[in-house]
C-alpha cells in the first residue's frame, strides 16, 4: 500500500492470541493446567461455554461468572459484536464495508472508511511493508483463483494467473490518514481479511465480555484463540494441539497459556 503523511504505528493488541499454523490445528480445549500450578480459589464462579456460527466458522466461548444470567447475557453481546465486524470485513456478504471497498477498485476514488476498517487496513499496510509483501490483504483475486482450481481440479492456465497476479500488490492501496480514505488503484482487485480479520473479532469478542465484568475467558474462532485470565484455581489455560494427520508425524503437544 502507498501512504500520505506520517505513516501512524499499527495498535498493539489487548489480549494474546494464538493462531493455528499449516502444521497444528486446535483440536481439545482442557481448561486444566499442570499439578502444583494452583492459584487462589474463586469458589463462586462458575464455568459456562456458548457456540454460535459466525464469520462462517464456529465460535466458542468459554467463561467463568457468578451466574447463567451474566454468563449468557455477556455471551450474546460478545457475539453480537463479532457478526458487527463480520459486516465491516466479510469478502462473502455483498453489503460489507470491505466488498463495497473492494468494488471501487480501478474508479480512481478514494473511499472513506470507519474507524474500524481503518484501523485493519493501517496494520495490514504495517504488516505488508515489514514482511517485504508476504502479508497482502489484496491476495482475493488469486485465493478466488485457487478455490476454484481445487474445486474443480484443475491447475489454472499460466496466462490466466499472470492477469490475476497483476491486480495484486499491497502498493496498488493509497491510504490517506488526514482523510481516512483508501483507494484501490487497479480494476478488479479483491481484499480478503480472512488473515486478519478473525483475530481481531476475537479480541473484540474478550473486550466485551470485559465490559460484562467477565475477565476469565477463552474464546475461539477455528483454529484461532484468545485468552482472557486463566480458569479459577488455575495459572493458565491448557489446550492440546492435534499432531499432524501423517506418518511419523510429532505426538500430540500441550500448551498452558
Amino acid at each position: 500500500m502507498q501512504r500520505r503523511g506520517k505513516p501512524s504505528k499499527p495498535p498493539s493488541p489487548g489480549q494474546r492470541r494464538i493462531s493455528s499454523g499449516a502444521s497444528l490445528t486446535v483440536l481439545l480445549l482442557l481448561l486444566t493446567a499442570s499439578p502444583g500450578c494452583r492459584a487462589p480459589q474463586h469458589a463462586n464462579l462458575q464455568r459456562f461455554e456458548f457456540e454460535q456460527a459466525q464469520m462462517g466458522l464456529p465460535f466458542r466461548i468459554v467463561l467463568y461468572a457468578e451466574s447463567q444470567a451474566l454468563a449468557s447475557t455477556a455471551a450474546r453481546a460478545a457475539f453480537a459484536r463479532v457478526a458487527a465486524l463480520n459486516q465491516t470485513f466479510s469478502d462473502y456478504e455483498d453489503d460489507s464495508e470491505l466488498t463495497k471497498l473492494s468494488r471501487s477498485s480501478g474508479s480512481g476514488q478514494a473511499v472513506k472508511v470507519s474507524d474500524e476498517l481503518w484501523r485493519l487496513l493501517n496494520v495490514a499496510e504495517t504488516m505488508s511493508r515489514r514482511s517485504g509483501g508476504a502479508f497482502d490483504i489484496t491476495v482475493g483475486p488469486l485465493v478466488q483463483v485457487w478455490r476454484r482450481a481445487r474445486r474443480q481440479r484443475e491447475l489454472p492456465a499460466p496466462e490466466f494467473l499472470a492477469e490475476v497476479k497483476a491486480r495484486v500488490g499491497w502498493e496498488k492501496i493509497v491510504l490517506d490518514p488526514r482523510a481516512r480514505t483508501a483507494k484501490l488503484l487497479v480494476p478488479g482487485m479483491r481484499l480478503d481479511f480472512g488473515s486478519i480479520a478473525k483475530g481481531r473479532a476475537l479480541d473484540e469478542a474478550l473486550r466485551i465480555l470485559r465490559q460484562h465484568g467477565i475477565t476469565r475467558a477463552l474464546v475461539t474462532g477455528s483454529g484461532d484463540m484468545a485468552i482472557g485470565d486463566p480458569p479459577p484455581g488455575r495459572l493458565g489455560w491448557r489446550i492440546e494441539l492435534a499432531p499432524l494427520d501423517a506418518p511419523g508425524a510429532p505426538p500430540t503437544q500441550f500448551l498452558s497459556l
